[in-house]
């Protein structure tokens, strides 16, 4: 009996449009990818992944390194799986690339490492180890002649696979061959990604339209307007808007969203954030310390559990979002300050980051809160609003969210149009 999730049919098709059936089960796929490890047994966590492709009939699997081990701000996990497929009496190797996207623990800093100019420098770090796993894959197993490429992910892994798909297009549009041994054309790579950040050098991004690489967006998570467009990012590809609604969970902000909507109450955040803080360079030492903030998080507490960053910044970020507006509210942003530092430093509990000392690293996160601070004079209605909201903007990024949109899309969606 077929299974299920068996689409090997679907990728005979051309990838120049978007197809349902693959977008469907790539969001299944690209959520199986996710990190499975439990207990700080960290080689098991590709295993949903793995039994993701026993089950739609793929084998030799094949993890990276990074993948099996606690993850670091420089890791990516990669999981890949093959099978054979035919067109008639025509063979081709169909090579599935999983890109993690969730539970990644430390590498959420690497989303901060923007880089002064090009494209995203940590989402590059992670697309360049996704194409040397395919190599060292195909190499491995002696791959030859004909392959078909599918590639998935999800958040952080979204931008991973837009960026891959960007480096394989460019590749196959120069008459170069990707990876040796193998013959690949355009019309069968199919990169598929969900709540994609940008990370493309915007100039770059404009300059082709890869019509292999499909970025579906809910434009209520602000994930997807990072990196801003302000500092000159976009993405690959065709984006496909969903159609998702904002569920207000705050009544004092009913009024502000019945004349203005979510995407466009966090395009002006977004706006407004990167007027402030300047261009990439100039805006290079805030990320630098919210890396620093971020890892100082992650690390605290016990060490040998995976800590989630909702944990801290999720619903009880939203919990303390009350005490910090009332600072907002009298003006008295001195107060909103000291509540966070006090916030931060009850929450470093460990000795070093990154191998300086907690005393070391806070005049840069001290800094950082200066930044904050200054915004929120300059517009503290709109801080307060995202305040209010951050719970529910935070909770559109969940993949459960994102599942139940796509359950409920129509057929017509995956036209293209025009």
């Amino acid at each position: 009996m077929a299974r299920e999730i068996d689409i090997t049919s679907e990728f005979l098709k051309s990838s120049f449009e978007c197809n349902e059936a693959i977008a469907r089960q790539s969001l299944k796929f690209a959520i199986a990818a996710m990190n499975a490890a439990k207990n700080g047994y960290y080689f098991g966590g590709p295993s949903n992944l793995n039994a993701y492709f026993i089950e739609a009939g793929f084998g030799k699997f094949l993890p990276n390194e990074d993948y099996l081990v606690k993850p670091e701000a420089d890791t990516f996990g990669v999981g890949i799986a093959s099978k054979v497929v035919y067109s008639g009496a025509h063979k081709y190797t169909l090579i599935a690339v999983g890109l993690r996207g969730g539970g990644y623990e430390l590498e959420w800093c690497g989303n901060f490492d923007l880089g002064v100019e090009g494209n995203h420098h940590g989402f590059m770090n992670c697309a360049n180890k996704a194409y040397k796993h395919i190599s060292h894959y195909i190499n491995r197993f002696g791959i030859k002649g004909d392959v078909i490429l599918w590639a998935a992910g999800y958040s952080r892994a979204a931008a991973t696979c837009n960026l891959l798909g960007g480096m394989i297009n460019e590749k196959l549009l120069a008459g170069k061959r990707p990876f040796r041994g193998v013959n690949l054309a355009q019309n069968r790579c199919f990169f598929y990604t969900y709540e994609t950040p940008r990370g493309v050098d915007l100039l770059e991004s404009q300059k082709v339209a890869y019509k292999n690489i499909y970025n579906f967006i809910n434009p209520n998570d602000i994930i997807t307007y990072m990196g801003p467009h302000d500092m000159g990012f976009g993405r690959y590809g065709v984006d496909k808007i969903l159609p998702a609604r904002f569920i207000l969970l705050q009544p004092p902000v009913k009024l502000l969203f019945e004349r203005q909507s979510c995407p466009e109450f966090l395009e002006e955040f977004m706006g407004k954030l990167v007027a402030f803080g300047g261009s990439r360079e100039d805006a290079m030492s805030y990320f630098t310390a919210m890396r620093l903030l971020i890892t100082g998080i992650l690390k605290s507490g016990d060490s040998d559990k995976p800590l989630s960053l909702r944990k801290h910044v999720g619903r009880a970020a939203a919990a303390n979002a009350n005490d910090w507006i009332k600072f907002i509210r009298s003006d008295n942003t001195d107060d909103l300050i000291a509540a966070m530092r006090d916030l931060i430093s009850d929450t470093f509990t460990f000795s070093k980051i990154d191998g300086k000392t907690v005393e070391s690293v806070m005049p840069q996160i001290e800094y950082l809160l200066e930044f904050l601070k200054g915004f929120v004079d300059t517009d503290p209605e709109l801080f307060e609003m995202m305040l209010f909201n951050i719970n529910g903007i935070l909770d559109t990024h969940d993949y459960d969210e994102v599942e139940k949109i796509f359950d409920d899309l129509p057929k017509e969606f995956f036209e293209d149009k025009g």
